[in-house]
């Protein structure tokens, strides 16, 4: 059910869209053995994107934004967010402290209250 919600976010996207308005990456953070750069300028449809829900918090991106995003670990292999949950590489606190503020979450009460 968790990755559901994402996964029709990412349909919404293909069918809304959004658009690279730079192709330049920027590193923003490195920890637990992966780098995550995302683009330097783009525009994105004004969606939420649920990444993930635990019992406490909802992880989102405050537009459909996941695919600006680029992970690598030490051997430069590419991931994105999904695969980091969905492979179980990193926990989602993990994930949540990678991304360094650019993966905000709320509490569940919140989110939908």
């Amino acid at each position: 059910m968790k990755f559901r919600i994402g996964l029709l976010f990412i349909l919404v996207f293909l069918l809304v869209g959004c658009s690279l308005v730079g192709s330049s990456q920027e590193l923003v953070n490195e920890k637990y053995g992966y780098r995550v750069y995302k683009e330097k300028q783009y525009e994105c449809s004004e969606v939420l994107e649920n990444v993930y829900e635990d019992d406490e918090y909802v992880y989102y991106f405050p537009c459909l934004e996941s695919q600006f995003y680029v992970i690598k670990n030490q051997d430069d292999e590419i991931f994105d967010i999904y695969d980091l949950i969905e492979q179980e590489l990193l926990t989602i606190e993990e994930i949540y402290d990678l991304f360094d503020g650019h993966l905000p979450r709320s509490p569940i009460e919140e989110y939908y209250g």
